[in-house]
């Protein structure tokens, strides 16, 4: 089970967190007179497959859209799908569109069953796009150097880059886009400092994505220190990066691993996400007592039957180990 990480002012991995980690090859930082920013001219989409709704084949001037990241396996996009129902419907002039690409977890077959299954529950009656060629995920995510999902990009009236973050943020901008007050020169101001904070989470994954450890791990103490010391999901999605037992890291450093879970848990107690990454450290630490009364934990506080079931999995997994 691969957790998530977050975003700007938000939160990171984990389906406890808001954000999760994107999966695939970290994305190269930008050149800061190319990377897509505050307004930056709206990338074009480039969509493969249109899954629900009509194409877009260009953004109309005096129309407002937003873009959305997500994926089946993200749990902080699947939870951010009611509020973009509501807002969905709160602003029926503005088109939204959700974008999804193929990774190891996430295919065509996936991606159609739960838009078919979340539209009978009155969710995802939007447009839905399969990005197969990764196109419009290059122009947007990456070239943003956004790693976190779900992140909505918003398309104001002049087809400009509006808001870049999360999509439970989308509040404020939505409402000053289109009333006209959206002070776009104000909010690429505070975008770009979070963006500087952002930058140093994102090369701890982008070294750790390349295998560089050391660097990693240097930057680490900083992070939890100071740049996200308060920030849940992602003290968690770091814990995980180094835990992630689908992942290739062969230097774990499970200090660095456990003071990050052990922080993340005291910001949001009872969390099932971060119980599970506490407890896969405690495992992996050899406490595999503290690992089995953790995991169970997290299964109490699982909101449904789905994660129960994946969480579920783990505790086996130590259970077994103590046999």
């Amino acid at each position: 089970m691969t957790k998530p990480l977050i975003l700007a002012a938000a939160i990171l991995l984990s389906p406890a967190s808001m954000i999760a980690l994107a999966e695939g090859p970290a994305a190269a930082e930008s050149a800061s007179t190319t990377r897509l920013t505050i307004g930056s001219p709206a990338p074009a989409l480039s969509i493969d497959k249109w899954v629900r709704g009509e194409s877009i084949p260009a953004f109309e001037k005096g129309k407002v859209y937003v873009v959305e990241f997500w994926a089946t396996w993200c749990g902080p996009c699947v939870r951010a799908m009611p509020h973009l129902a509501e807002l969905s419907k709160t602003y029926p002039d503005i088109t939204f569109v959700a974008v999804t690409k193929p990774d190891k977890r996430n295919t065509l077959e996936k991606v159609e069953e739960m838009v078919k299954k979340k539209n009978e529950q009155g969710l995802m009656q939007y447009t839905v796009a399969w990005d197969e060629s990764k196109k419009t995920d290059d122009a947007y995510m990456k070239g943003a150097d956004q790693r976190g999902i779900p992140c909505a990009f918003v398309v104001d009236q002049q087809s400009r880059i509006a808001y870049i973050g999360h999509p439970m943020g989308l509040d404020a901008a939505l409402e000053g886009i289109v009333a006209g007050k959206w002070n776009l020169s104000a909010a690429k101001s505070k975008y770009e400092a979070e963006y500087a904070v952002e930058a140093r989470r994102n090369a701890f994954f982008a070294a750790m994505d390349q295998g560089d450890t050391a660097k990693a791990y240097a930057l680490a103490a900083t992070l939890i220190e100071q740049d996200f010391k308060d920030d849940a999901g992602t003290l968690n999605g770091i814990a995980w990066e180094i835990v992630d037992p689908d992942g290739d890291v062969k230097d774990k450093n499970l200090d660095i691993a456990m003071q990050a879970a052990k922080r993340a848990d005291e910001i949001a107690p009872n969390e099932p996400g971060i119980l599970d990454t506490l407890a896969r450290v405690h495992f992996l630490k050899g406490d595999t007592n503290a690992a089995i009364k953790t995991q169970e934990a997290a299964i109490h506080y699982a909101r449904d039957d789905e994660m129960k079931a994946d969480l579920q999995k783990a505790l086996n997994e130590y259970k077994a180990a103590k046999k």
